[in-house]
C-alpha cells in the first residue's frame, strides 16, 4: 500500500511535461473598507497531466534543491487520488508562454496529503519524507487494486515505508486520516493532523480529528515514536475538532524563539464541514515549549499561550454567513505568513502580516490576494497546500500551489500552479 518507487532519488529520465503560462488577480485588501481593489495580473505557470486525477495536495520544495541554485528548484506534490507522490524537476523557463520540466514518480502511498522532509542520509543524499496519508473513505481502488485503510503518517526512504502512527490498537489496523504533517527538526518533535473534510456533517466517535505530536526515534530514519499524544491547548484541554470551530485542518511551524530554540510559534488552520460555501473556520497562532527530563530524556510538550490570527481573512474578506475555507499555511524568509482557501468566497492565495522587525508573530493582518485559478479549467478548481522559498521581497522567490477539482465531479484533472512571489512583492510596493 506504500512503495518508492525505482525513481524514488529522482534519477531517472521521467516524462516530458507542458507548463502553461496563466494570468492571476492581485488584489489588495483595505482594511478601512473591508474591501479588495485590483493592482494588476500576475503570471503563473500550471501544470496538468491525466495521472494526477482530480485531487492534488501539499507542494515540498527541498532544502538542498534551493541551495543548489537552480531555479526554478524541483518540486515534490502528491496526488490523493491516484496514491501517487510525484517530482517535477529540469523545468525549463526559456518559452515564457510555456515552460517544460520532467514528471517523475517517486512512489505510492496510501492517499498522500502533505510531505515532510527526513534529514539528509550520510551520503547527502535526502533520506525521504514523511508522508501524512488520509483516505476518508476508507475504501480506495486506484492504480488496479483495492486497499481499505484509512492511513496514517509513514515515513517513506528509498528502501522501505514504515508506519509511525496508528501503531496501536484497533486504529492499527484501520489506519486514520492524516492531513498534515511537519516537525520542529531543534526540538526534535514533530506534529500531525488528523482530519477528515466531513467531521462536521458525519461526526466519528471512535475516530476523532485532532492534532498530535510524535517524538520519533530519528529524523532521518524514522522507525517509531518513541512519545505520543494528542496536542493541549494553554488550559490543558485537547486540541480537536470541536463543532461550530471544524479541527486542524493544516498548520505550520514558525520561528523559533531567539532566547529558547525548543520554543516556537505554530499556526494552526482549523476547518469544518464539506461544503464549498458555508461552513466554518478560523487560524490560530500557539506559542509551544518543549522541555526534555533531566534524567529520563521524556519531552513535554507545552502550549503556553494562544491567541486568533488572521481575523481580515476568516471574517472580513467574505460576505456575512459564509465562510473563506482556510485550509493551509506557510511563513516565507521575511516573516509574512501565506494561506490557501477554498470555499467559493474567497477562493485563492493569501499574503498576511506575521514577524514584526522584533521577531513576534503578530495578528496576521491581510495585505493582498492572488484570485482566479477556478478560471484555468472549465469546473471549480480550489487550493490543497502551497509552500515556498525565499520572500516577497527576495528575488527569484516562488510558490507552489496544489489544487483539486470540487467533488471530483470534472472531466479534468487537478492543477499544480507556480507563481513568482517576487514579482507580488514588486507590484504590492514591497
Amino acid at each position: 500500500m506504500c512503495e518508492p518507487s525505482e525513481c524514488f532519488d529522482g534519477s531517472c529520465g521521467g516524462k516530458e511535461v507542458a507548463i502553461e503560462r496563466f494570468g492571476l488577480s492581485l488584489d489588495k485588501w483595505d482594511r478601512s473598507i473591508k474591501n479588495y481593489t485590483n493592482v494588476g495580473m500576475i503570471d503563473s505557470h500550471a501544470l496538468k497531466e491525466k495521472e494526477f486525477g482530480w485531487f492534488l495536495h501539499g507542494p515540498l520544495y527541498l532544502e538542498k534543491d534551493i541551495a543548489s541554485g537552480e531555479f526554478p528548484p524541483p518540486v515534490q506534490f502528491s496526488s490523493t487520488t491516484q496514491k501517487k507522490i510525484f517530482r517535477l524537476d529540469s523545468i525549463d523557463t526559456n518559452n515564457s508562454d510555456m515552460w517544460s520540466g520532467k514528471l517523475k514518480v517517486l512512489g505510492d502511498a496510501i492517499a498522500p496529503s502533505t510531505l515532510y522532509p527526513l534529514e539528509d542520509g550520510e551520503d547527502g543524499e535526502s533520506a525521504g519524507f514523511l508522508v501524512a496519508e488520509g483516505n476518508p473513505f476508507f475504501v480506495d481502488m486506484t492504480n488496479q487494486s483495492m486497499q481499505v485503510n484509512r492511513g496514517g503518517i509513514t515515513a517513506m526512504t528509498k528502501d522501505k515505508c514504515t508506519t509511525l502512527f496508528p501503531t496501536k490498537g484497533m486504529k492499527k489496523a484501520t489506519g486514520q486520516v492524516a492531513n498534515t504533517v511537519m516537525c520542529h527538526p531543534k526540538s526534535g518533535v514533530c506534529f500531525f493532523s488528523i482530519w477528515k473534510f466531513y467531521d462536521d456533517s458525519i461526526p466519528e466517535m471512535m475516530y476523532p480529528d485532532c492534532l498530535h505530536y510524535c517524538v520519533p526515534d530519528s529524523m532521518s530514519n524514522p522507525t517509531e515514536c518513541v512519545q505520543d499524544g494528542v496536542m493541549e491547548d494553554e488550559n490543558g484541554k485537547q486540541i480537536c475538532h470541536e463543532k461550530g470551530v471544524g479541527g486542524v485542518h493544516g498548520f505550520t511551524i514558525g520561528r523559533s524563539d531567539k532566547k529558547n530554540s525548543n520554543s516556537f510559534d505554530m499556526l494552526l488552520v482549523m476547518t469544518g464541514g464539506a461544503d464549498f460555501d458555508k461552513g466554518e473556520s478560523s487560524i490560530r497562532r500557539l506559542k509551544v515549549v518543549v522541555k526534555e527530563g533531566i534524567f529520563d530524556k521524556k519531552k513535554t510538550v507545552t502550549t503556553v499561550e494562544s491567541a486568533p490570527f488572521g481575523v481580515d481573512l476568516t471574517k472580513d474578506s467574505i460576505p456575512e454567513g459564509f465562510d473563506a475555507g482556510c485550509d493551509h499555511a506557510w511563513v516565507d524568509e521575511s516573516g509574512h505568513v501565506w494561506v490557501t482557501t477554498f470555499r467559493k468566497h474567497n477562493n485563492g492565495l493569501h499574503l498576511l502580516t506575521g514577524y514584526d522587525e522584533k521577531g513576534v508573530l503578530g495578528e496576521g493582518q491581510l495585505i493582498a490576494s492572488v484570485h482566479g485559478f477556478e478560471k484555468f479549467n472549465d469546473y471549480y478548481t480550489y487550493s490543497a497546500g502551497l509552500h515556498g522559498f525565499g520572500a516577497v521581497d527576495k528575488a527569484k522567490s516562488m510558490i507552489s500551489m496544489a489544487t483539486i477539482c470540487q467533488w471530483g465531479m470534472c472531466p479534468g484533472q487537478g492543477v499544480l500552479f507556480m507563481m513568482d512571489i517576487t514579482a507580488i512583492g514588486k507590484m504590492l510596493g514591497f
